[in-house]
């Protein structure tokens, strides 16, 4: 028998799930509305580069993919709310807007959506937003489909000019903000949605995701190169081992990966130490590391910079798979065994440690850098 607390549950999820509605695209949206569409690239088929498995353990990272990019742009609303932590869009009528969030076409995987809404901060004149799902205190989610937002914002032909609120998570601490204080934005536009709940506009921007959820086109890689490397072209000398020390889902054999991968060149690297990781990536030759937002980086790299991401077979996602091939990068992944595997086909992230089979680990390196250690 179900207790109380679960039928409360169920019942707020099925209200929710009844207030959302199909999944429409952008531009059928606007023609049914009557609203003003601007469309920056049309839905395209995805062709990718085929990435290079290693280990025993046998994973498919294309089984999260779409195979479809859908159509892209800047839509005009009047009246709409912003639920600011997931920065969910919703109508003047409350419906939500899935096509602006991470999980687009993929309703069925939100748990639930709002459908009472609280108070919110009232904003006059033009508002945009690039706000995003799981952005607020994530570097990863904050630069890939955050920042590259702007890049459909000024496509369609706006600047920042144009509006008079900017609705943004706060940049992580360290490299991300300074990396963002960059980007010419006012300051006195800025209105972070950490800080508020919902956002009521009188007119609201509002910007496609950047491509699909953990998938991303390759302009999204020119953008965000584009905005902090400029026409830089510097030497391709470094072998970085990206770590996570002090983070969870590590190596639990960690103190030996590092001494194989000494042997082969490598340096251990914290990108969370450096104000200049942008640049620090750019110059890597050969990039490893385990799955996470240390990784971020790689979208610096230099066309076919080689990439040997660790994968727990816990946390397969293909969020650097997919951020490598936007950018031209050769991409490959030793697949290790969790420490407390839970299951095939969770959802959320690991928080296991995971093993490196040390002769997986050098018979890729081999293959990948096609070098043997040196004496």
């Amino acid at each position: 028998m179900l207790s109380k607390t679960d039928l409360k549950n169920r019942l707020r999820i099925t209200l929710s799930r009844l207030h959302s509605p199909k999944y429409i695209f952008s531009s059928a949206y606007a023609i049914k509305y009557g609203l003003r569409w601007h469309s920056v690239y049309a839905k395209t088929q995805i062709i990718r580069s085929a990435p290079r498995y290693f280990g025993r353990i046998q994973i498919d990272l294309s089984k999260k993919l779409d195979r479809t990019f859908p159509e892209m742009g800047v839509l005009e609303l009047d009246s709409a709310l912003v639920h600011c932590k997931a920065g969910w869009i919703f109508d003047e009528n409350r419906n939500f807007l899935p096509a602006f969030s991470w999980f687009g076409k993929h309703i069925e995987e939100i748990a639930s959506v709002p459908w009472i809404f609280v108070r919110g901060k009232k904003l006059s004149g033009t508002v945009v937003s690039l706000a995003s799902d799981f952005s607020v205190g994530s570097y990863g989610h904050f630069f890939y489909d955050v920042v590259s937002r702007l890049h459909l914002f000024y496509e369609a032909g706006f600047t920042v000019d144009d509006v008079d609120h900017i609705l943004c998570p706060k940049p992580t601490k360290g490299h991300a903000e300074f990396l963002f204080s960059q980007l010419g934005l006012p300051e006195e536009k800025l209105v972070w949605i950490d800080d508020e709940r919902l956002i009521k506009t009188q007119k609201l921007l509002a910007i496609s995701f950047p491509g699909t959820r953990r998938n991303y086109p390759a302009w999204v890689s020119k953008f965000i190169q584009q905005s902090f490397l400029g026409d830089a072209k510097r030497p391709q000398k470094r072998r970085l081992f990206v770590t996570r020390r002090g983070y969870r889902r590590n190596p639990s054999n960690l103190d030996e990966v590092e001494g194989l991968l000494a042997t082969y060149g490598f340096e251990v690297y914290d990108p969370v130490q450096s104000l200049n990781a942008h640049l620090d990536f750019h110059e890597a030759e050969v990039v490893v590391g385990g799955s996470g937002s240390n990784l971020t980086g790689l979208i610096f790299c230099q066309p076919n910079t080689k990439v040997l991401e660790l994968i727990s077979d816990d946390h397969v996602y293909p969020y650097y798979y997919s951020i490598c091939d936007s950018a031209g990068l050769d991409f490959s992944c030793l697949t290790c065994k969790s420490v407390d595997f839970r299951g095939n086909d969770v959802w959320g992230p690991s928080q296991s440690d995971y093993y490196v089979d040390l002769e997986e680990l050098e018979h890729a390196l081999k293959l990948v850098i096609g070098q043997t250690p040196e004496n």
